[in-house]
Order: structure tokens, then sequence, then C-alpha cells
């Protein structure tokens, strides 16, 4: 205890030495006195906002959590002065929440004054928005936003601005005026009010309701008359519906949908089906954040069941949104009967589905598979990439012989497909190939061989595929029998992605059939069948699917191939403690396996077993591996083995990894210092000192992620004593100094509060501005630049927070390095923070972020496809371009708009963007706009756009037209020089060595079989004769083979 004192003690007298109250200190101790708010603490932040714009911002973003009359005071006067757009949006923030009607005259003031100052539509948003929440039976605030709203010199912005704040005085009359006029603009205004008034009213009426009353017990009576004045003026105003703009049509669907007016399903459906890509996303957007406001969703269900779709996003949003609504903690009778109807629908559904599918399109295309292999090829990529008016404008142009309106098609084709994989690149050359001949006849027949094409085929397999994924996510154990009798159809006429779909659905469904079938595929598959197989088998927890593991493992025990190592990864995540058998397994593969990776995996492995006695049996092993090989290994399944075993001999244990110590291995340090320091081994905790000081911010973020659940005073108060310009990690030590008790909280506060004293009021009991002392404090060394920052967001579900041991959190601190930090570094971005719930990084350019985030969006997808849920990572990116302060490479304060709560989107494992990003990035990259309405109703007055991918298809389709060019004019040389080569064989003749000949000839035979080959490729485009086509592709076979047979005759001869 004496020690612990002593440690703590020389931290606090460290820091008193050497801190001064510089900048960089001052900003920091804003973060950790905004912690526990005391009101010295509160007094302190008050009297910074006099020091100058960079400290009052930061004293601003700490004092609006406050939420203190004295704070709301401070701030409201801050808005008379001249500050940054961001801290009166940080003030207009907090008089919303804080705020009551004796700031309405100030608001007001606000508004009047920066109307007429070309002012930012955020800052007036969010001004009007203060009025609307704080203002409600406010006669001033009603008389002024209704002289607004009928205003008609006043801008439409702020005129929409005013209607929309009117929400709270349930204007209907003027509602009514308003829409009459027409104005789109201001239409949008008032249905959005109309919603937000809807959804204020439903949610105070919800909670006045009983369970029971919640669902199929309406009861028109016992509405409050304004709903029903709001359902008859939004029925009056249906006729108009195809007349408004997008954005407008869905304010009024969701206006419909928060009131359960009785006709909102027909309008959903009807922009549904509108094929206007655009809407039918603002639509689905915002489905997903108000299907829990409809009474019975019952008969939406069922149509969005029913629905066609071309792009896959939308699927994914169409399962999203009945994942939403039945994945919510609700117990209720009327809940349950709706979820039971209609998981059982599902199941039906499918089953018509797939017999319909069978029918209509599976038995028919054994007629397609008599086609030309590069002829199904092409369909298939017109059925995947296009629609049905874009095949007529194909068929058209094949009908022609004018190849000048190819590059118009393949424009009209790039705005639906904007992205190409580059497993679609040789399909898109021969789809550019047919479009480029120039052969009559060849063009007809390919234009009859496209123009039967079915897009149904597309529409009904897409719907097959989005219900198994409903199925896999609901747990709908109902539809197994269905997906089984689906799949050993397959297995015999195989569909590719039915086929995938049903098997990973049985697989989370943990269905037992298939672990038959897997096991199968691993032992007598081939190709990528074992690779296939172990992402299913990573899907099941029960114990026969370990059986299959350990015993695959068994028969591989050499075998240092990436299927042994994937089937490693999948063993150490699955419940092995206390297993015999998987111990030895890891320690054959040890003892017999030459690959690096697969020894590290199975020593991780022996420590997932636990038992203790293998603590000397690594520890032997550490000495006798290679200085190429990860020991880091071997303390971390050392670090395993305790965290399951009480039995061990600790004071052995402590010898050995104070021993580690002395090894070279950083990685290996760490991860013993980090053990000692939880065995209670204080001297470890000098060690781990030792590394934070030196200036190296991976090795730091690696100790800090690991470290940052320690709940040491002392810890802290070293963190403390790091707060400085030269280390520049303010952003990743603030998260663990928040995670300290209460108690120990008020000890780091009052110190703080003690060296603002003794630098600012040394003489003076409270903490007092003195007359005459100077205010503004210069910052040195800052640099404001124009960033697009990536921040990245691991919900607590995802790290399982409070939860995690030693290992577990090297496991997800080595996790998020690989998927996400590598690929922020890997594309020139600069980490400012690194912690296991927020990761942030900042470029210099917008598309070097947005590549970044897509890498990042890929490599979760692929992590988590080899997962069950619960131990899957998802992230929320979201990307900003702002204008920031940075000091050592580090971001002073992040924008307010990096506050987004993205979960409240359907955006898991998605790319957000904001629109200066959105604009700087358009050319390079796809976005789509979510709802304005769907943003602004969860509290924030930015737009939102979603990142899809890079937009490469013209680019592409470019090069491949220019390779076709280049290799038709190669061929028309090589004809010349055949013409030329024969007129000079005639008129000289002269023999060669034999080697030259045999050389020769076999160019000449590969060069026979390209020819060949191109003849077979005319008949096919000439001549639509399958049994033609069959038997002249037997004839030049049989050529080539007699053309073989012969030259290796005669150079045997």
């Amino acid at each position: 205890m004496a020690e612990e004192k002593s440690f703590l003690q020389s931290i606090k007298l460290e820091i008193s030495r050497s801190f001064r109250l510089v900048p960089y200190e001052r900003l920091s101790f804003h973060k950790i006195l905004g912690i526990l708010k005391s009101d010295v603490g509160m007094n302190i932040l008050i009297r910074e906002l006099d020091k100058g714009p960079v400290i009052r911002q930061s004293a601003v973003s700490t004092l609006v959590r406050f939420d203190t009359p004295e704070v709301l005071a401070a701030c409201v006067a801050l808005l008379k002065k001249h500050i940054t757009d961001e801290e009166k949006i940080m003030i207009l923030d907090l008089v919303s929440r804080c705020g009551g009607e004796t700031n309405i005259k100030d608001i007001i003031a606000f508004i009047e004054y920066h109307e007429d100052k070309q002012p930012s539509l955020e800052v007036i948003t969010k001004a009007y928005e203060v009025i609307r929440k704080i203002g409600a039976g406010s006669d001033e605030a009603l008389k002024f936003l209704t002289a607004k709203a009928h205003s008609d010199k006043l801008d439409t912005n702020f005129r929409s601005l005013a209607i929309e704040s009117l929400a709270p005085f349930k204007p209907i009359g003027l509602f009514e005026e308003v829409l009459k006029k027409c104005d789109d603009a201001l239409c949008h205004a008032v249905y959005k009010a109309v919603y937000l008034l809807v959804v204020e009213l439903v949610d105070k009426a919800q909670l006045l309701k009983t369970d029971d009353d919640r669902l199929f017990t309406y009861s028109p009576d016992s509405e409050d008359k304004i709903m029903l004045d709001i359902r008859v003026l939004l029925g009056k105003m249906t006729g108009f519906f195809d007349s408004y703009s997008n954005r407008t049509k869905i304010a009024f669907i969701c206006a419909m949908m928060a009131c359960n007016h009785r006709e909102h399903l027909i309008y959903i459906m009807k922009a549904l089906t509108s094929n206007d890509a655009d809407l039918v996303n603002r639509v689905l957007y915002s489905l997903n954040q108000n299907i829990v406001r409809l009474r019975d969703p019952d008969k939406l269900f069922r149509n969005l069941i029913a629905i066609s779709t071309e792009l896959y996003r939308f699927n994914e949003l169409i399962v999203d949104v009945f994942v939403r609504y039945f994945s919510r903690p609700v117990d209720t009778r009327g809940f349950h009967l709706l979820k039971d109807k209609l998981f059982g629908y599902i199941v039906v559904t499918l089953e018509a589905y797939f017999e319909t599918y069978r029918k209509e399109f599976m038995i028919t295309d054994v007629i397609e598979k008599g086609l030309p292999e590069s002829f199904q090829r092409i369909r298939r990529f017109i059925l995947n990439n296009g629609n049905p008016e874009l095949k007529k404008e194909i068929a058209a142009y094949l009908a022609q012989d004018d190849l000048t309106p190819v590059k118009d098609l393949l424009a009209v084709m790039s705005k639906r497909t904007t992205f190409v994989e580059d497993s679609d690149t040789e399909d898109l050359t021969l789809f550019i190939e047919v479009l480029l001949d120039k052969d009559r006849k060849s063009r007809e027949n390919s234009a009859r061989r496209i123009e039967d094409l079915n897009f149904e085929k597309l529409y009904l397999r897409n719907r097959i595929v989005r219900l198994c994924r409903m199925i896999g996510l609901l747990k709908i154990n109902e539809a197994a029998s269905v997906l089984v009798n689906i799949y050993n159809y397959l297995k015999k006429y195989p569909d590719r992605e039915i086929l995938e779909a049903v098997m990973h659905t049985l697989s989370m469904l943990n269905y037992s059939y298939m672990l038959g079938e897997i096991e199968v595929m691993m032992t007598a598959g081939s190709g990528e069948d074992p690779k296939n197989a172990l992402r299913i088998l990573s899907l099941f927890t029960e114990q026969r699917s370990l059986n299959i593991l350990l015993e695959f493992l068994k028969n591989h025990i050499t075998d240092e191939s990436g299927i042994v190592e994937g089937a490693l990864n999948i063993l150490i995540e699955r419940e092995i403690s206390g297993n015999i058998t998987a111990s030895q397994t890891f320690k054959g593969l040890i003892a017999s396996n030459g690959n690096p990776a697969v020894r590290s995996l199975a020593v991780l492995g022996i420590g997932e077993c636990g038992f203790d006695a293998d603590i000397d049996y690594l520890n032997e092993l550490f000495y006798k591996m290679n200085h190429d090989e990860s020991k880091d290994a071997i303390v971390r399944a050392i670090a395993s083995i305790i965290t399951r075993s009480t039995s061990y001999n600790k004071r052995q244990l402590m010898h050995y990894l104070q021993e580690y110590l002395k090894d070279p291995g950083i990685k290996v340090r760490i991860y013993s210092c980090l053990i000692l320091v939880h065995l209670g081994n204080r001297e470890a905790l000098r060690s781990i000192r030792d590394m934070l000081i030196i200036k190296n911010k991976a090795i730091q973020r690696d100790i800090l992620t690991i470290l940052g659940d320690l709940r040491s005073i002392e810890f802290s108060f070293f963190l403390l004593s790091l707060l400085k310009e030269e280390y520049g990690i303010s952003k990743d030590i603030i998260p663990v100094i928040v995670k300290l008790p209460e108690e120990d909280m008020r000890e780091i506060d009052a110190y703080i509060v003690n060296i603002f004293r003794k630098y600012e009021a040394p003489a003076m009991e409270g903490v007092q501005l003195q007359p005459g002392e100077p205010s503004e404090i210069a910052v040195s060394g800052v640099k404001t630049e124009k960033v697009t920052i990536v921040n990245i967001v691991i919900p607590e579900q995802s790290r399982r927070a409070g939860g995690l041991n030693i290992p577990e959190l090297i496991n997800l601190n080595l996790r998020i390095k690989a998927l996400i930090a590598s690929a922020l570094a890997g594309k020139s971005g600069v980490i400012i923070k690194m912690s296991n719930d927020n990761i942030v990084a900042y470029f210099s350019d917008a598309k070097s972020a947005a590549e970044a985030s897509i890498q990042i969006s890929r490599n979760m997808d692929a992590f988590n496809s080899a997962r069950i849920v619960e131990h899957r990572i998802d992230v929320y990116t979201q990307i900003l371009t702002e204008t920031v302060k940075i000091i050592n490479d580090e971001i002073i304060e992040f924008p307010i708009r990096q506050g987004i709560q993205l979960q409240n989107f359907p955006l898991k494992n998605k790319i957000a963007v904001d629109a200066a990003t959105a604009e700087i990035i358009n050319s390079a990259y796809s976005v789509r706009e979510i709802p304005r309405l769907v943003v602004s109703a969860a509290g924030y007055a930015v737009s939102l756009f979603e990142l899809l991918a890079p937009v490469n298809f013209l680019r592409v389709v470019e090069r491949i037209m220019a390779a076709l060019k280049e290799e038709g004019d190669k061929h028309e040389q090589m004809q010349k020089q055949v013409e030329d080569q024969l007129k000079r064989m005639k008129q000289e003749r002269r023999a060669a060595p034999s080697m030259v000949i045999a050389r020769e000839l076999d160019s000449l035979g590969h060069t026979l079989q390209n020819q060949l080959d191109e003849i077979d490729r005319y008949v096919q485009k000439r001549s639509t004769d399958r049994e033609l086509i069959k038997n002249v592709r037997k004839m030049l076979s049989n050529v080539h083979n007699l053309y073989k047979v012969e030259i290796s005759r005669i150079i045997i001869d």
C-alpha cells in the first residue's frame, strides 16, 4: 500500500512540476472537467469563454453538456457575440434541451439578426427548431412564426422553417391554406410539420396506453380530434401526390404512416413501384424509421414480401424493415399474433415462389444451356445489370447497322450499373464484342438471343433470396423443412445464387441436416468446395460441428494450406475449454506443421482449452520458437489459460512473464506487462509507463486499447501526465479516464482544479476572474486545414463492453487494426483516435477517405460472413469534410456533425457521407441521399448520403473498347504478315535447324488454335442452328487434334 501511494505521489509531483497550463494542456483539461461536471469545474470553464476563439470553442463544447442555469445564461450571452457556426449550433442545442419561454425572445432576436446576414442555413434551422421545442404555448412564438409563414417576401427556406416550427401549435387551417397554393417547398414544410406533430401526439398517447391497447384495439372515438383533422387534411391532398417532388412525396407518406391514415399503403406501394430508384430508396429509409409506428403493418409486410426489386441494396433495406420490427423487445399478445401469422406466411410464400421459379425458369433453362457459352454469359450479364427497358434498347440497336449509337447505349447503361466487379469484366467484354460486331446477320442473331430474356426470373430469384435472408436473421425455424427440399432440388439442378442463400440460411438456423452435407464437401469436395464448406460451418454452434472440425484437422495435420488456417480460425472461436481432444490436436499441429500462421493459431487454441498444465508447455515452446515466429501468441495463450483456470502457479507464472520482458519483441513485452498488471504486479505498471512515454502512437494506442478497462487511479494519473502536445494522444487518453469510479474521478477533478488555481488564481480560495487579468490566450502551433474525417463507431453489442478479459481485448484490438486501422493507414489516413468503440482518422483528400471506407466495409462483410451473430463486429462509418484546427496531427475539436448517431439508420457496415463530401466525390463514387426528413426527425439538421460504390463502368468500357481495337489492329497486321510471308516463301527456299522448326511448329499450333476459335465464334454469331454450331465445333476440334498428331509424328521422324 505504501509503495502504491509513493508511486501515485511521484506521478502527481511530476505533473505539478512539468505542467504549465499551456494551451494544449488547457484544452485537454476541459474534457476531463466535463466528466464529473462539478460546480468548480463549471466555473473554470465559464471563465475560459473569454480566453480567445480556440479556448472558447473547446470550453463551449464541454459546457453544453452541463445542463445548469448558470451555463445556459453564459452560453446564451455568447449568441450576441461573434462566434463560429459550430458554437452557435452547440449553444442552440443546449437551449432546446434546457431552455424555456424566457429564452424565446433571445432566439427570435438571434433569427431576426442573422436572416439579413446570409447565414448558415444549418444555424437558422437549429434556431427555428429551438423555438419549436421550447415555444409551445408561447403567444410570442406563435405570432413570430405565423408572420414568417405568411411573409411572401421572405426566402422560401426561412418560410419553410417557420411552417415546420408551427407544428406544436396545431394550425391545421394555416396548413391547408399553404397546401392549396401548391408551392412544392412549402408543401414539404407542411407535411413535415404534420409528421412532427403526429409523432409527438402518438408518443404521448402511447405512454398512456396499456399493452393490450397497443395492437388490434383501435378505437377512433378515443383519439384526439386533431388527429382526425390531420387525416382529413391529408385525404384532401391525395390528388396532388403525383405532382410533388420526391422529397415532398416522402414527407406526405411519412405523415400518413405516422397518423395511420387508411390509404397510407396505397401511396407507399405507388412510390415503391414507380421505377424511380431515388424515390424507392427514400421510401425504404422512411419505412425503416416509421414501421414501428404503424398500428397494423400486416398488409404492408405482405406487399414488401411480394415486391420486385432490381438493386441488391433495396433488398437489404426491405430485410432491415422486417428485422427492425420483429427484433424489438415487445411482449404483447397482438405482437406475437402478428409475428406467428407473418412468419407462417413467409414460409408458405418461399415454397410457392420456388415452385414457380422451378417450373417457369429452371426447366426452361435447359433451352438456354443449348446456347453458346459466350451468349449464356452475355445473357446473364444483361439480366443482372439491366432491366426490360435496357433490353429493348439493346435489341433495337443490334437490329440496325449503324454502330455510332453504341456510346449512347453504354452511357444509358452506366446510369444503372455504375460499378463493374473484376469478376464481371470478362462478361462485359463479350457483351461489347457483340455490340461492336459489324456483321448484319450476326447482329440479327444476337438480337434474337437477347429478346427472349425474361427479367421476371431476376425479380423472382431476388424475392427468394430475400426471404432466405429474412428467415436466417429472424430465426424462423419452421422454414427448415422447406429449405431442405429446395436444397436437395438445387443439388441436382444448380442455381448458384439461390443455392448459396439456402445453404447459408440453413446454417444460420443450425439445421443438423446441413452438417452431413458440409462434412462430405470438406472430405470429398473438389475445387472451392472445402472453402465454401468451412465458411458455412463457421455459422454452426452445436457439438457435432466441433467434432467435424477436429476430425478434419487430425487428417490434415501436415497440410500447410489456407484451408487448415481457416479451420483453426473457426475452432478457436468455439467453446473448447476443457477439451482434451482439441488440445492434443493443437499440439500435433505445432509439432508437425511447418506453416508459422498455423502454428500460431494452434498455440492460441491451446490457450482456449484452458489447461493450467499447458503453461509450462507453452513456456518451453517460447524458447524453442524461431525469431520469425510470433512469440506473442504464446503470451496471449497464457492469458487465455489464466482467465479459465484458478489452479495455476501464480508465482511461477509471474516469473515466466518477467523473463518475457527481456524479449526484443514489442508485442511480447506489451502483452506480458498487461498480464502482470492484472495479476497485481505494480512493477509492470512502471514498465508500461516506460513504453507509453516512447513517442510511438501505434504502441501507445495498443496499450490504451487493451488496458482501457483497468480501473486504477495510479494508471489514470499517469495518463494525465501524457496530456502534452508532444504526445498528441489526448483523444485516446480521455476515454480511458472516463471509466474511473466516481470517487477516483473526484480526485482527478480536484487535482486539475488546483492546477488552474495555481496558475490563474493562486491567492484566492475560489476561482474568479481578477480585474485587469489578460483574457485571450494565443495558441501557437495550430494549423487550420480542410480535411476529410472518417469516423467509425463500433456499437456496444459488437464489443460486449465491460465483459471482455485480457485475451478478448487483445483479439478485439488486433481485429480493429487488421480490419479498420490498416485500411485507413493504407490510404494515407492519419489516425487520431483508436479505442475499442471509436476509430477516427483524417485525410487530405475525400477520395482517399472514400476508398479506405469502402475497403473497411468489404473487410467487415468478409469477416462477419464467416461468424455467428454473437461474434460479429458491426461498424457504422461516417465521412465528413470540414475545416478544422490541428496540433501535432491531432484535431483539437471534433466537428459537431461527427456526433450523428448512425445506429438510428439502416447503415450497419455501410458508409454515410455529408453533403460536402458527396459533392467532392460525386464523379468518382455513386451516392444516394438519405431522406432529409428521416435525418431531421432523428434530431440532425444536416444532409446525409449513403456511399454505394466507385463509379467505374464507363472507364472499364473505354479500356475494353481500346483493347478490342488494338486486338483488331493486331489481327489485320498479322494477316498482312502472313500474306507477305507467303510471297517470300515462293521466292526463296532454305533449310532451317530442327530445333527452330520445332519451335515454329509449336507457335503455329497456337496460332492455328486461335484461328479455329475465331471460326467457331463466327459461326455462333452467324447461325442460331444449335446442331450446326455443335458439329462445326466438333470438326474444328478434330482438325486441331489431327494437326497435333501429325506434327508430333513429323518431329519424331
